[in-house]
């Protein structure tokens, strides 16, 4: 009998390098299995039988016997695809009787959403004497002192922000653009 399955248009496992993958190895009827892992996987066998080994064994390769459960915990360190390969063995040890192939695609971070770089905003001069300005134009701004009272709200369309007729201390300006708010601190002097 064969079992061989080559699952090439279904991934089995896909995940994140350095994400921690905890597997389940099983044996049952009267096959025994040696599983195969690709040394990238980081394979280390942690538990038999439900209980903690006395020490985790890092291998590549993890034989079952009927009745025998094993954990294995994965680390991928790097990107790549492979497989994890199964060989059915029947309890003679002879050749293997059938093999099956686990894909294993570990890339980049999986399940999160690639996040958008920040735009980079600058102010100067800092300190200032009558006027800052920062590195981008077109947007709402709110000027508080450092005790947390509003001083001013108002829009800028050219970058510019008087502060002339502040008195001369530390202030906190929180700007709006496209939605994104940053804070400043500046000093007028």
């Amino acid at each position: 009998m064969d079992y061989q399955q080559e699952e090439q248009g279904d991934v089995n496992i896909h995940e994140a390098r350095d994400t921690k993958i905890l597997l389940r190895m099983a044996s049952i009827g009267n096959f025994t299995n040696k599983y195969t892992f690709p040394a990238a996987l980081n394979a280390t066998i942690i538990s038999s039988d439900g209980r903690p080994l006395p020490e985790a064994i890092v291998s590549d390769t993890l034989w079952t016997f009927p009745g025998e459960r094993y954990q294995v915990l994965c680390n991928p360190i790097t990107e790549f695809i492979d497989s994890i390969k199964v060989d059915y063995h029947h309890l003679g040890m002879g050749p293997a009787r059938g093999t099956q192939y686990i894909n294993v695609v570990v890339d980049g971070v999986y399940g999160i959403d690639p996040i958008e770089p920040i735009e980079q905003i600058d102010l100067y001069p800092n300190p200032s004497t009558e006027n800052i300005q920062f590195t981008v134009s077109n947007f709402d701004y709110s000027i508080f002192s450092i005790s947390g009272e509003l001083i001013r709200e108002a829009y800028s369309n050219d970058g510019y922000v008087g502060t002339s007729e502040l008195p001369n201390s530390v202030y906190l300006i929180r700007i709006k653009t496209n939605e994104t708010f940053r804070t400043f601190y500046f000093i007028k002097e």
